[in-house]
């Protein structure tokens, strides 16, 4: 039932036949409880949950190769190939990314979030007082929306990013989900292309930024 939290398709479909196989199983239990039960519903009960296994794979083989994550990874690599980005990257050079912020943020092993978010530790937890909390001065990668470039140049500026790295996918069906667009990127006077490095159906156009 926890599908409908992450997949789109066939929602009403898996939802009636997992609402049945419920039945179906709450119905073997009581019988076998009560030792009534009879070997042709014993039979009819195999069938139904082997009628649901085949269903739910077929509809697994159809769904997943198409949408969500196996989408990208048989089209982009696995992680989208970032490692291999973050391994030309220097580890002190302060960067702006449009796009897979948390994996470069993981492979360049930079502070992400509070340690405490999304809970907050009772103070008398023995370790609490070890967790750390980062701010801007000790985070390398950044990334936040394109609002006009006067902004955008203030806010890099700020935080004393150096380079710019943009991220394209070149399969129009499997895009990337980016926070400025291409056209504008082009357009900046204080934004220089230095190098261009190719990945799998991905492009990634390295910007210097000038102060």
């Amino acid at each position: 039932m926890f599908s409908v939290l992450f997949e789109f398709d066939y929602l009403i479909i898996k939802m009636i036949f997992n609402s049945v196989l419920v039945i179906v199983i709450s119905f073997i239990l009581i019988n076998s409880k009560y030792k009534i039960i009879k070997q042709r519903t014993a039979i009819l009960a195999f069938v139904c949950i082997f009628a649901f296994i085949t269903f739910f794979t077929g509809i697994m083989a159809h769904y997943k190769p198409k949408n969500g994550q196996i989408k990208h990874f048989l089209t982009h690599g696995y992680c989208n190939e970032i490692y291999k980005l973050v391994s030309s990257i220097d580890n002190d050079s302060r960067i702006y990314v449009n796009s897979e912020l948390s994996l470069i943020k993981f492979y360049r092993q930079d502070r992400i979030e509070s340690p405490e978010w999304g809970w907050k530790l009772r103070e008398w937890v023995p370790k609490r007082k070890l967790l750390k909390n980062y701010s801007d001065e000790k985070l390398n990668t950044f990334s936040f929306k394109f609002i006009d470039p006067d902004s955008f140049k203030k806010d890099l500026r700020i935080r004393n990013i150096d380079h710019l790295y943009f991220i394209l996918s070149t399969d129009e069906k499997v895009p990337f989900e980016s926070t400025l667009d291409y056209d504008v990127i082009k357009k900046l006077d204080f934004l220089k292309c230095i190098k261009t490095i190719e990945l799998k159906n991905t492009k990634v156009f390295i910007y210097k930024v000038i102060t």
